[in-house]
């Protein structure tokens, strides 16, 4: 789910993400997007930057361009991001395992334990 609470750039990154899985391409967007980081909400994100990626990875820019601006994938992300606020989220990488909120990247065997304790209580991850 996305959590896009760093400001607007967050918020379209998120966008520009979803607009390249549409292309199968998230997981080369999203890295090209981690290599891009920069000071939040310095141009690092802007429209022309996004733009600038898809086009790295060939997609079609013009089903990019219209997909980047849809007002629709904006509210969707804005209400995942509402949602996460809800739950207590307060930062990536958050896990939710039975309603249990993991913030960071853990251990695997502290993630192993945690599964193995809800497996054995029969609550599901």
């Amino acid at each position: 789910r996305d959590f896009a609470f760093i400001g607007p750039e967050s918020t379209a990154a998120a966008v520009a993400a979803r607009c390249a899985s549409a292309q199968e391409a998230f997981w080369p967007y999203h890295d090209r997007l981690f290599a891009a980081q920069g000071a939040e909400n310095s141009g690092v994100y802007g429209t022309s930057a996004l733009i600038a990626i898809s086009r790295s990875l060939g997609l079609d820019g013009v089903r990019f361009e219209a997909c980047l601006a849809d007002p629709v994938l904006h509210r969707q992300v804005a209400a995942e991001t509402e949602a996460g606020r809800s739950r207590g989220v307060v930062s990536t990488p958050t896990l939710d395992f039975g309603g249990r909120a993991i913030a960071g990247v853990p251990r695997y065997e502290a993630l192993d334990a945690l599964v193995r304790q809800l497996a054995d209580a029969g609550d599901p991850p």
